[in-house]
């Protein structure tokens, strides 16, 4: 009852992003004719890749052999699906995963505006609504697209980075740089956020710069390197690109 009274705004804006979400996808379902494979499937082939990775055919877009190594996109979406869908053996339940992450957004993006703004107290209820209610969030809730996981995984760097701000230490630093490193294999136009977020705390930290600061933002660097460079790899000696 402690945990509802103190996150009782929060707990609202979860419930009203969920059902929200949960009663669009019900309109979709009947527009597919209670079909759900149909229902989550989006246009960017995700929905092929996983299948592909289910059946064995290794990370390839082709329907039917020869399958190719797919050469667009980044890895960790469709790997994410293929993990779901092995555990569950549902398109539904990994759906409505993906639709109850969806519903965790709004309530993430209340806890970054209360760190980047914290004396206007009512700008997190304000953002917690505009993202339970956007439509374009409701939209890709549970359709097999990145945009959830992307906002998820962006959202949790954001979060730490804010927080390696507030109290620069290792701990902060290496989970940023690892969530950032996430976000990239999700979705590839962050792969050069990390250098406005080294700028940036370079500025923000300016008062207090020292070799320790510099050592920091060095382990953020390597271990977004870390995260990202085997993809790099990967198409390198598979593509030469």
């Amino acid at each position: 009852m402690e945990f509802i009274k103190k996150y009782k705004i929060e707990i609202g804006i979860f419930l009203l992003a969920f059902f929200a979400r949960l009663a669009f996808f019900l309109v979709c379902l009947h527009a597919n004719g209670g079909n759900v494979a149909n229902t989550v499937h989006g246009q960017d082939g995700y929905f092929e890749i996983s299948r592909n990775l289910l059946l064995g055919r290794g990370f390839s877009i082709n329907p039917e052999a020869p399958f190719y190594p797919y050469s667009y996109g980044v890895p960790l979406y469709p790997y994410f699906l293929f993990l779901l869908l092995t555990l569950t053996g549902s398109y539904l339940t990994t759906g409505m995963i993906q639709l109850v992450l969806g519903a965790l957004i709004p309530v993430m993006g209340m806890y970054i505006a209360k760190q980047i703004l914290p004396s206007h107290k009512r700008l997190p209820l304000a953002v917690g609504l505009l993202l339970a209610l956007s439509p374009y969030q409701i939209l890709f809730s549970f359709i097999f697209y990145t945009e959830t996981v992307f906002s998820i995984l962006f959202g949790l760097f954001l979060i730490l980075f804010l927080k390696f701000l507030e109290k620069p230490g290792y701990a902060y630093a290496l989970s940023a740089g690892f969530f950032l490193g996430l976000s990239t294999l999700t979705k590839a136009t962050v792969q050069y956020v990390f250098i406005v977020a080294i700028l940036f705390s370079l500025w923000r930290l300016r008062k207090e710069i020292n070799r320790e600061v510099f050592f920091k933002l060095a382990a953020l660097f390597l271990v977004f390197s870390a995260t990202v460079v085997p993809w790099m790899h990967r198409n390198y000696t598979t593509f030469n690109s």
